[in-house]
Order: structure tokens, then C-alpha cells, then sequence
């Protein structure tokens, strides 16, 4: 019986399936309303971004999701389907073509560049969409304005609603109530003022909160203790005072996930206030402060949590009870065995590379152990196969060899960074079995091979290279297979040859740096199919022949540097390239007219032509075109014709050499103009591989805001622009941060005549000048005295008359003088700066007299800013008195300085050592001035 009903249950089977089918098939105005969307975000004629074919089901199309009951659409994915052939640089939304879809529980519109909605379509309208539970318009150009249109959806059964990296600004104000909400993200907008907490505590089911990458500021209080439901907090990477210790988390036990990293934490946080929470598998605590210590060597001996996720970059750890000068690594990490991800950097931990915490996570992926003090070799742990994908530990002291089984010890390491130690020996040949590895950076140590082994094997499929500062030699192998390579750094080591053509295959490059090296020839002609190229630096080799023309190809270089070869010829008339910022061509044989062709570089920051052959006169466009320029460097070339007045509108012009030229004519009395607006420098920094925040880490931590957790480390950057200035009576080059701080006008050796002009003096910001070597007459103005941060002043080989003025005795940070070879009469000065100053800063003035010089004055006192001299006796013990202080006061600065160097912010660098620079030359100056007054006693 039961065989003869089967058939009949099969075919009961069969019926139903097809029922099914039809019955889950698309709704007729659900499909409608999808086309309607689809045309609303396409170019008119065009098929657009949503590949759907109206033959098909609709809820078989791409992005569409229906339930498999009733066939009413339940989630439409249209992320980034907007704009990829549209001309408008923003959309704008009708929600009105969203309302047929009355079982919509998930829309996602991320990406799409969307900052509004078309009139009379507001937000308002998808009050009826009664179900919807998850809506995600990140990644847009919304701006605040729509919260109040979102706040009246507040009825719905919304769970999570992700507006991040929008165009948010100001103060957030009235968010509603929204009892329903589980997770919100505001991150990555700009949102500025105190946390509003009180706002967010209405929101009684909250479980993840978002506020990263904003600019909230103010302190951290205890009511966000008050939202004890959350698992997810992030508030990283705003400029929040967080105080520690605090009771603000204590009660946050069901904390899964708290980021505080990148605000000013400050006090010491003891890791054993976090012993109930363990749920904890997320904890990011690194301070922009360098008040913040972090002790966790109270801890119990067997912590509740066990963590996926740690950062303690910048902490302090455990110094606060280590009378060394390097601390530990964490011994509660010894329990951790679960982390994908560790941060531990810069917080000067020492001891060997703790491989341990390698071996104890066969998990880990990410490793940051920058800039500590680990010391010893790099080894890995025997008998284990690590997952490890990025390891950076840069900056420490190792040494020895590089080790030779990486690729069997960690076969997936995608990124190895070891730059800046002591590494010393060959490259290892295992590193061409490195399958996996896109990025590797051994920069500045003692690495000495071959350079054709930095591209055997695997390692010619690097992507991000950099040996620079090492002692690789050889010629250049064939680049043929680095079709990918992005950003290449070979400079400052002993590569000889030629350049390959075949370096011309690789288009993808943005950076390609191979200064300070030995390579001859030409620069390739095909130069011009880098097309992405934005950095190219040749700097200090010996190439040779003209810029080839194809160079004019490329569009996006921003940073050239060519100079201290052997090339030569004019530059190319189609050298216009638009988004160049710096040329530097010096120590050339470049010739011809001062290149009309950069008229069109109108984002020139640095120019530097100096040393070759270039001749005429300087163009008067020189205004119009250079509207950003701020160094300015033509010296040691032919240019003839007087000094154009348009220099004068170089408002932003900080750094200005026109030495040994053929200039004539008067300096423009208009000069004071120049360099008006006092702006930073903005020396030019190349920011590398750590930048991008690609998903080369990925870890479902949101559980309700469904994305995936990107992590990326620091960002490293490489600084190569530097500029060469005579000051202080000798050439320099100048780089990094000092360049804000660097200015000075040079006119030396040229034909120019007449009187200094007195607008000089209001020139507050110059730190040298120098106009020696030329026709100037007349007298010394007073008013160069106004230039009180002046620190070098050459005025000799002119035929200057009058005497000095003793109202120079006010430049207190005068180092280099000199006044020689003119026609100036009268007593030198002898007070402060000036008595340091030797006989070479005043001879071929036949009429001065006094110390240096051992012409007497007749019948005149020596001009002295200080009083009239009888006071002799008492300002040698005054200088006594000076002199032994200012021993004390070296030490002390020198000492301390020190400290401040090692242990505290890079920024604060340069404000010590001009400090020590300035107070240091003041020290010099007041024992030159005793010793020669005793010596001056003694001839007397």
C-alpha cells in the first residue's frame, strides 16, 4: 500500500516545490520600484553599475534578497553602485522609490557619495517601512543637518544605523531616543565638542558605540560609566583627556571591544583594574601623551580574559616601579594565547627579541615591536610554523645576520620590517622563497650584498621595497618581472651601471628613489610610461645627457630631484607639468634661458637651479606663476638684467639665492614684501607603505554593524626633500622639520649698486643675509637692527662709508659678521656678539680702529652699547661671574637636554637643539669677550 502511494507523494512533493517557487517569486511593483532605481543612478543610454536583466526574477539579482516565503524583498546591498559613470561629483537620493519595499529589513547605501535627497524626499518618508532593522549610509557626504530628518524614524525597529566617514561637523546634538537601537557608528567625520553621553544613555539597548576618528575634545567623564550594556566603545583617534586611574569602566564588565587609542591619556592605569572583565577580547590603549604609564605586572596570576587584540603603543610600560632604563615585556602576555593582533611599540622595552610571544600565539598575524630597545638576534622559535603575516620590529638595536629560515619559521609574512638596526652580513637567499611577502624594508643597516639578490625569486613581486642606507653594490639587474612594484628605495648605497630601460615596464610606480649612488649613463627615454610616478629622486650620481622629453609624460610627479650629475642642455620646452611641488636641478650643466616652460608649475614649492649654465635675465612672470613658492635657489648661474620687482610679491618666498650671478641695478626697495605670510614650510614627506588602512587584517568583531575590523600600523615616512643655503659663512643642507624654521636671502657676488634699502630691516623672520660682493654705497642702515633673530650678516667687499651702528649691538643671536673690504670709519663695537668677532669680520677698512684690529683710536672711546668703558674693572668680574655660571648652565641644559631628546616627543628635537644652539653661542660670546679684553689689558 504504502509503495502505491508513493508516486502520488512525489508528485505532492513536485507541486509544492513549484508552488514554492512561484510563490517566492519577485513582487510586481517591488520589481518596478528596483528598475526605477536602477535608472535614477545611471547616465541616460547607459546600462549603469546594477547589472540587472528585467527577463529574470528580481530576486535573483545581484545585491537583492527575498524571503523565501512570501517573496517580498528583505535586503537590498547598493553599496558603491553610484558614480561609476556619472559626471556629478555628489548624488542625491529619492527615498520615495524605496517605499514599495514594506519588508525591507536590511538597505545598505554605502559608498555611494550621496549628500542629500532630491526635494520633497526626505528621510521622513521610510516611516513606513515598519520592519527595517539594519541601515548603513557610511562612506557618503551626508552632512549633520540629516539627523533631524533621521530622529523621526526613531519609532522603527532600527538595531543598527552606521553613518561613518560622512561629512559630519560641529557639535552633536539631539540623537532621539531610538529604544530599539543596538549599534551606531559616527566615525571618521567631524564632529567637535565634549562627548555627549546623556545622548547617548537615552539609547537603553546600545551595544556598540563608535565615535573613532573624529574631533571630540574635552575630558572623558564618569557618565559614560552609565552605559554598562555596551560590548563595542571605540572613542580612538580624538582628542579626548582620559584620566587614569578611573572608575569609569569598572562597571562596564560586558565590554568586549574598548579602543581608547590616539587620545591624551594621561596618569598610570594598573591592567588589574580590568580583572573583571572577562569578556574583554579587544583592549587599544595607546596615548598621543607621554603622561601615561601602564603597569601591568600587578596583575593576578592567571587574568579572566584572554584577548585577540592588544595596543599599548606609547605607554610607559612598566616604568613606573623599573629602575632601569629599559623595561619589560608584559609577563601576563605569557597566558595570552589567543592574539591576532600586539602592539608594543615605543615604550623602550628591552631584553632580547621575546619570540615567545611568537610562539605562544600561532595565531598572531601582527607584530609591532617599533622603536624599543630589543637587542641580540633576530631569531624565531624552533618547531613552530607561524601564521605571522606583518611583523615591523624597526628601530631597536639587533644585530647580526638576518636569519636564514624565515621562510620555513613564518612562510606567510606578507610584511617584514627591521629598518634602522644593525644588521649586518649578506641578505639572506631563503628571502626569495618568501612566497608571500609584498612589503620588505631593511633600510639603514650594514646589509652588504649584491644587489641583483634583492630581486631573485619571490622578491621580484614585491610591491613596496626599500634597502636604502645599506652596502648593496653591483649593477641593476633586469626589472622585467617587477611589473607591480609601487614605491622603490635604493638610494645611499654603492649600485654602479646603468639604469635598465626595462625599469620603464614598471607603470604602477609612485615612488623611485636611487640618489647617493654610483650609477653612470642616461636617464632612459622611456622614462615617460611611469605614468603614476610622483616621486622621482636621482640626486648625486653620475648620470649624464639632456632630460629626455618623455619625462614630460609625467603628469603626477610632484617631487624631482636630478641635481649633482653631469646632465646638461636646456629643459625641455614641454616640461609644464602641473602638480610638480619640487625641482631640483643644481650642480648641473643645464644651459639656455630660465625655463619659460615652468610658468606653468603653478604649485612650485622649492625651486633649485643653482650651479649650471642658465643665462638672460628673470622673468617678471615670475609672480604670477609661482604662487606657493618658498625657496628659491638660482645662484652660481649667468642671469644678467637687474632683480625683477614681481619677486617682491612672493608673499610665501622664505629662502631666496641669487649669489654670483651678473645682476645689476639697485636691490628693489620693495624686497621687505617678500615672505609676508609667515606659513610652514610643508617640506615634503613621502608617506609609505603603513598608510592605507587596506584590509590586510580582517575580523568580524562587529556584531551588529557587520563590518570587518581593519588594523594598520603607524604611518612610516620618508622625508627627501632637502634644500642646500649659505649661512653662517658655510653651505648647509637642510631637511625635515628645520625647514619651517630656516630663512635667509643671499645676493652676494653680483653687480648690484646703490644703498641698502632700509625696508630690509622690517624683515623680522630672516635669519641670514647676505649681500657681500657687489657696488652697494652709503651707510649701514639702522634699522637692519629690527632683525633680531638674525644670525649671520655678511656686508664686506662693498664700498659701504659711515660708521657701524651701534644699534647692531642688539642682533644678541649674531654669529657669522662681517663688514670687510669697505670704506667705514669710526670705533668698532666691543660689546656682547661683536667683541667675539676677529679681525677678518672688519680688515680693509682703512679707517676703523679698535680691538680686533690694532689700529688705536685717536682721542675716541671705543663704541660700546653697554656705557662709556670706565666700568671695566667691574665687567670683568661681571664676566667672571658669567663665565663660571655659564658652565652650570651648559651642563644643566646639556644634561637634561639629553634626557629630553631620549625619552620624550621627536618635536621636541628641534626646539632643544635650537636652544642649545642659541644659548650655547651666548656662552661663547661672553668668554671670547673676557679673553680678548684681558689680551687687549695686556697690550695696552
Amino acid at each position: 500500500m504504502a509503495f502505491h502511494a508513493l508516486p502520488s507523494l512525489l508528485l505532492l512533493a513536485f507541486i509544492l516545490y513549484k508552488c514554492s517557487k512561484a510563490c517566492s517569486a519577485c513582487w510586481a511593483e517591488e520589481k518596478t520600484a528596483l528598475l526605477e532605481i536602477k535608472a535614477s543612478i545611471s547616465v541616460p543610454g547607459s546600462s549603469g553599475p546594477l547589472k540587472w536583466d528585467d527577463r529574470v526574477d528580481c530576486c535573483r539579482w545581484e545585491g537583492v534578497s527575498c524571503d523565501s516565503v512570501t517573496g517580498r524583498i528583505i535586503q537590498l546591498l547598493l553599496n558603491y553602485t553610484w558614480g561609476h559613470d556619472r559626471v556629478e561629483e555628489f548624488n542625491q537620493l529619492n527615498s520615495t522609490l524605496f517605499l514599495p519595499f514594506l519588508d525591507l529589513q536590511y538597505l545598505d547605501l554605502s559608498g555611494n557619495s550621496i549628500n542629500g535627497c532630491v526635494p520633497n524626499s526626505e528621510f521622513e518618508a521610510w516611516s513606513s517601512l515598519r520592519k527595517l532593522e539594519v541601515l548603513d549610509l557610511s562612506w557618503n557626504q551626508f552632512n549633520e543637518s540629516i539627523i533631524e530628518f533621521l530622529v523621526r524614524l526613531s519609532k522603527l525597529n532600527l538595531e543598527v544605523l552606521d553613518l561613518s566617514f560622512n561629512s559630519f561637523s560641529g557639535i552633536l546634538g539631539d540623537m532621539g531616543n531610538w529604544p530599539s537601537l543596538k549599534a551606531l557608528s559616527l566615525s571618521g567625520n567631524s564632529l567637535y565638542g565634549t562627548l555627549p553621553t546623556e545622548e547617548f544613555s537615552k539609547m537603553i539597548n546600545l551595544k556598540e558605540l563608535d565615535l573613532s576618528q573624529n574631533e571630540f575634545t574635552g575630558d572623558l567623564t564618569s557618565c559614560m560609566g552609565n552605559l554598562s550594556s555596551l560590548t563595542f566603545l571605540d572613542l580612538s583617534q580624538n582628542q579626548i583627556r582620559i584620566k587614569f586611574p578611573n572608575s569609569i569602566f569598572t562597571n562596564m564588565t560586558s565590554l568586549e571591544h574598548l579602543s581608547l587609542s590616539g587620545n591624551q591619556i594621561e596618569g598610570i592605569l594598573y591592567l588589574n583594574s580590568f580583572s573583571n572583565h572577562s569578556k574583554l577580547k579587544i583592549l587599544e590603549l595607546s596615548s598621543q601623551s607621554n603622561n601615561f604609564h601602564v603597569e601591568t605586572e600587578f596583575l593576578m596570576a592567571n587574568p579572566s580574559f584572554l584577548l585577540e587584540g592588544l595596543e599599548l603603543s606609547n605607554c610607559n610600560l612598566n616604568k613606573k616601579n623599573n629602575n632601569n632604563h629599559t623595561w619589560i615585556v608584559p609577563s601576563f602576555l605569557l597566558n595570552q594565547y589567543e592574539l591576532y593582533y600586539l602592539d608594543l611599540s615605543h615604550n623602550n622595552l628591552g631584553g632580547s627579541f621575546p619570540n615567545w610571544l611568537v610562539g605562544n600565539n600561532i595565531n598572531l598575524l601582527h607584530l609591532n615591536l617599533r622603536n624599543n630597545s630589543f637587542e641580540g638576534s633576530l631569531v624565531f622559535p624552533s618547531q613552530i610554523k607561524s601564521n605571522l603575516t606583518w611583523l615591523d620590529a624597526s628601530q631597536n638595536k639587533l644585530f647580526g645576520e638576518l636569519p636564514n629560515d624565515m621562510h620555513i619559521k613564518i612562510p606567510s609574512i606578507s610584511l617584514l620590517n627591521v629598518s634602522r638596526n644593525s644588521f649586518q652580513g649578506p641578505l639572506p637567499s631563503s628571502f626569495k622563497n618568501l612566497s608571500s611577502i609584498y612589503v620588505l624594508d631593511i633600510s639603514h643597516n650594514n646589509i652588504s650584498d649584491h644587489i641583483e639578490n634583492a630581486f631573485l625569486g619571490n622578491l621580484s613581486n614585491i610591491i613596496f621595497l626599500y634597502i636604502s642606507n645599506n652596502r648593496f653594490y653591483g649593477s641593476l639587474p633586469s626589472l622585467e618581472k617587477a611589473y607591480y612594484m609601487i614605491d622603490l628605495a635604493l638610494d645611499n648605497n654603492f649600485i654602479t651601471g646603468e639604469i635598465p630601460n626595462n625599469i620603464c615596464n614598471i607603470t604602477e610606480a609612485t615612488y623611485i628613489d636611487m640618489s647617493n649612488n654610483k650609477l653612470n649613463g642616461t636617464i632612459p627615454s622611456c622614462v615617460g610610461k611611469n605614468r603614476n610616478l610622483g616621486i622621482l629622486n636621482l640626486r648625486n650620481n653620475s648620470l649624464e645627457g639632456p632630460i629626455p622629453t618623455a619625462m614630460c609624460k609625467l603628469t603626477s610627479l610632484q617631487f624631482l630631484d636630478l641635481s649633482r650629475n653631469n646632465l646638461s642642455g636646456p629643459i625641455p620646452s614641454c616640461f609644464n607639468i602641473s602638480w610638480l611641488q619640487y625641482l631640483h636641478l643644481s650642480q648641473n650643466s643645464f644651459s639656455g634661458q630660465f625655463p619659460i616652460s615652468l610658468s606653468s608649475s603653478r604649485n612650485l614649492i622649492s625651486l633649485d637651479i643653482r650651479g649650471n649654465k642658465f643665462s638672460g635675465t628673470i622673468p617678471n612672470w615670475i609672480n604670477a606663476s609661482f604662487l606657493t613658492l618658498r625657496v628659491l635657489l638660482l645662484g652660481a648661474n649667468h642671469f644678467d638684467g637687474t632683480l625683477p620687482d614681481q619677486i617682491c610679491d612672493l608673499k610665501y618666498l622664505l629662502i631666496l639665492d641669487i649669489s654670483h650671478n651678473s645682476l645689476s641695478g639697485q636691490i628693489p626697495t620693495c624686497l621687505s614684501k617678500m615672505g609676508s605670510d609667515e606659513g610652514a614650510f610643508y617640506y615634503f614627506q613621502y608617506v609609505d607603505y603603513s598608510e592605507s588602512d587596506a584590509a590586510l587584517f580582517s575580523m568580524p568583531f562587529y556584531d551588529f554593524l557587520l563590518k570587518n575590523y581593519l588594523k594598520s600600523y603607524e604611518t612610516t615616512t620618508i622625508g627627501v626633500d632637502q634644500e642646500e643655503f649659505m649661512t653662517k659663512s658655510r653651505s648647509d643642507y637642510y631637511q625635515g622639520n628645520i625647514l619651517n624654521y630656516l630663512s635667509g636671502i643671499d645676493l652676494s657676488s653680483n653687480l648690484l649698486e646703490g644703498s641698502i634699502p632700509k625696508g630690509l630691516g622690517s624683515m623680522n623672520w630672516i635669519l641670514a643675509l647676505n649681500i657681500s660682493n657687489n657696488r652697494l654705497s652709503g651707510k649701514i642702515p639702522k634699522s637692519l637692527s629690527n632683525l633680531t633673530d638674525l644670525e649671520s650678516l655678511d656686508l664686506s667687499h662693498n664700498d659701504l662709508t659711515g660708521q657701524i651702528p651701534t644699534e647692531l649691538a642688539k642682533l644678541h643671536f649674531l654669529e657669522s659678521f662681517s663688514v670687510a673690504y669697505n670704506n667705514l670709519s669710526g670705533a668698532i663695537l666691543n660689546g656682547d656678539q661683536f667683541s667675539s668677532f676677529g679681525e677678518s669680520s672688519f680688515e680693509g677698512n682703512p679707517n676703523l680702529c679698535g680691538p680686533p684690529l690694532l689700529s688705536i683710536c685717536a682721542n675716541v672711546s671705543p663704541a660700546s652699547p653697554n656705557g662709556d668703558g670706565n666700568s671695566k674693572d667691574n665687567d670683568d668680574w661681571f664676566d667672571l661671574l658669567m663665565m663660571a655660571g655659564s658652565f652650570v648652565v651648559s651642563f644643566v641644559l646639556g644634561f637634561w637636554g639629553f634626557i629630553v631628546v631620549i625619552y620624550y616627543k621627536r618635536n621636541w628635537n628641534r626646539a632643544l637643539f635650537l636652544a642649545v644652539d642659541k644659548y650655547t653661542d651666548l656662552i661663547i660670546v661672553k668668554i671670547t669677550l673676557l679673553m680678548r679684553r684681558m689680551r687687549t689689558a695686556d697690550q695696552l
